[in-house]
This record gives C-alpha cells, structure tokens and sequence, in this order.
C-alpha cells in the first residue's frame, strides 16, 4: 500500500463496514510513511532552510494531518474534531470537522509506471 491508496483505502473499507481496515491504513501512513519518510527527509531543511522552503514543507504537514484527521474522524470524533481545530493557520472559519470538505481523490500518475502498449 503506498500513500496515494490511503484515501480511496479508507473509503472503501467503510462502505464495506470494515473500520479496522480504515483504521490500519491510516495508521499504516502516518507511522510507515509520512513521519519516518517525510518527516526525517525534511528536517535538514528545516533546520538551516529558507523561509519560503520552512513555510512550504509546513504547509504540506499541515495538509497530511488535515486529511488523516477527515479521514480519522468517524471513528474518533472528539479527538479528531479536537486536534483539527488546533491546526495552525489551516482554518478560519468556524466549521467542524464534519462540515469542511475532504479533498477528492484524483489519480496521481506522475511517478507511476506506464503500461506498455
């Protein structure tokens, strides 16, 4: 499973009832691969890195952890509903979890391999 499966992963599992599997695969990004991946290939940036590079890689943070709590949410809605809101600088309205909108899933084929024809 790769990071671009995570979201129709979790949609498929809960029209199928299945929240264990929704709950594994989200689980399975956040600790194998956004926070030992992303997070260890950014910390020397951030440490001596621009200002526009730091806000950047905070804004792609940010994101991830705004989906994963969307995504989280129906099976842990205080929290999520908690922890989104205290989201730095991604939310100004007074929506909840529940009301803002997840982003659709669109395939990404940029570093996938193409089929030969």
């Amino acid at each position: 499973m790769d990071s671009f499966s995570t979201p129709p992963t979790v949609d498929h599992s809960f029209k199928q009832y299945q929240f264990g599997e929704g709950a594994h695969c989200i689980y399975h990004f956040f600790m194998d691969e956004l926070c030992p991946v992303y997070l260890e290939a950014v910390k020397p940036l951030v440490r001596g890195g621009e200002p526009a590079l730091v806000a950047s890689i905070r804004k792609v943070l940010y994101t991830c952890f705004d989906l994963g709590l969307k995504l989280l949410h129906p099976m842990m809605p205080f929290v999520t509903e908690e922890l989104w809101h205290r989201l730095p600088g991604m939310h100004t309205s007074k929506l909840t979890t529940l009301q803002a909108e997840i982003i659709s899933y669109v395939p990404f084929t940029y570093f996938t391999t193409p089929t030969s024809q």
